[in-house]
């Protein structure tokens, strides 16, 4: 008996039930990267979309999402806990408060968009924003 020509018959059989499952598992992981990739760019297009809105609901959620979504990226998890850090400041003057709270905002935003490949600069990401003047009164 030739028991060259059986083990190759058995990594063709393994090879013919392995594969296909293999390829299922791989298809999974690829899926799942691409939502997780998916969630990190929506946080981060809600957060563009409500810099003016800070206090709306939908703004909020991102902000709370961040630990969760970006987990393991020290830049931007250091931003985000330097900003809601700062959120719950009191006794600094109105003014001095609000700036501070952009100047962190617009950090964490950019390195946001460091981490997800966008080229963004600062001054860009303080100016480029549309709000009604009638939403203030």
């Amino acid at each position: 008996m030739d028991t060259t020509l059986r083990l190759a018959d058995l990594a063709i059989v393994f090879a013919t039930l392995l594969g296909p499952v293999l390829a299922v598992q791989a298809q999974k992981w690829v899926e799942g990267s691409r939502e997780h990739a998916s969630r990190k760019v929506s946080i981060f297009r809600t957060l563009m979309a409500t810099r003016a809105t800070s206090l709306s609901s939908s703004h909020v959620e991102a902000l709370n999402a961040i630990p969760i979504e970006f987990y393991g990226e020290r830049d931007v998890v250091d931003a985000w806990k330097a900003y809601l850090n700062y959120l719950s400041q009191d006794g600094i003057e109105p003014a001095v408060w609000a700036q501070k709270r952009f100047d962190l905002f617009i950090d964490l935003l950019w390195r946001l968009g460091i981490c997800l490949g966008y080229k963004f600069t600062k001054v860009e990401l303080q100016r480029d924003v549309y709000s009604p003047k009638a939403h203030a009164t």
